[in-house]
């Protein structure tokens, strides 16, 4: 039983892995030219800091080294996400600022200080160097590995269910699956062990579990 353990153990290694390879392998496709783009996923680090009437709310200062933002002004400030598109991997803007009113007729202005594109998390720009055919290959293989782990999931809890036995009843003489319980107390037996009688309470009476 522990080989099987360890070379279920041993898949999802290897499925992690090239989950892994992939996830970094479709990531590689950043377009130095164009830099950012809409549609790309990135990580950034900022300092904000925001005004209402020109007077500074400190409760709103923010700090972030690792934030992860999608370029999609469906998803983020349009503001904000727009002077992201074009910077380079490595860049750092000193300062996006914007004012909105807000409903109340507060005046609100935005500052994010020294924005800098950490990293490229996900890149729409297709891999110059990947063929149609490579494209549709490492779809196919990313679907393969989704698939791939989400039935190892299940044979593993199956395994894991039959091997400990969990949200089984159990003999409470012998630890074996219970068929049977006790009329009078409830104590609960496997059919060979209910044939002796009820270790607990000497009834010979049992109906079956549902």
């Amino acid at each position: 039983m522990m080989k099987r353990i360890i070379k279920i153990l041993l898949l999802f290694i290897l499925v992690s892995v090239i989950a892994f390879n992939v996830n970094e392998y479709s990531a590689k496709a950043y377009d130095e030219e164009k830099g950012v783009e809409w549609g790309d996923v990135v990580a950034i680090s900022f300092v904000r800091y925001v005004y209402h009437d020109g007077v500074r709310i400190y409760g709103l200062d923010l700090k972030e080294d690792n934030f992860r933002v999608v370029v999609d002004d469906t998803m983020f400030n349009y503001n904000f996400v727009s002077k992201l598109v074009g910077m380079k991997l490595g860049e750092t803007k000193p300062l996006i600022s914007w004012t909105v009113t807000e409903k109340n007729g507060t005046i609100a202005k935005y500052d994010y200080h020294n924005t800098t594109i950490v990293k490229i998390l996900k890149d729409v720009t297709p891999d110059k160097n990947l063929t149609s055919a490579g494209r549709v290959l490492l779809t196919i293989l990313e679907v393969g590995v989704g698939i791939g782990a989400a039935i190892g999931a299940i044979y593993l809890a199956i395994f894991l269910k039959k091997k400990f036995m969990l949200g089984v009843k159990k003999c409470s003489k012998c630890g074996k699956p219970a068929d049977v319980k006790c009329i009078k107390c409830g104590y609960i037996y496997c059919h060979d062990c209910s044939k002796k009688g009820c270790i607990n309470c000497g009834s010979r009476k049992f109906i079956r579990l549902k």
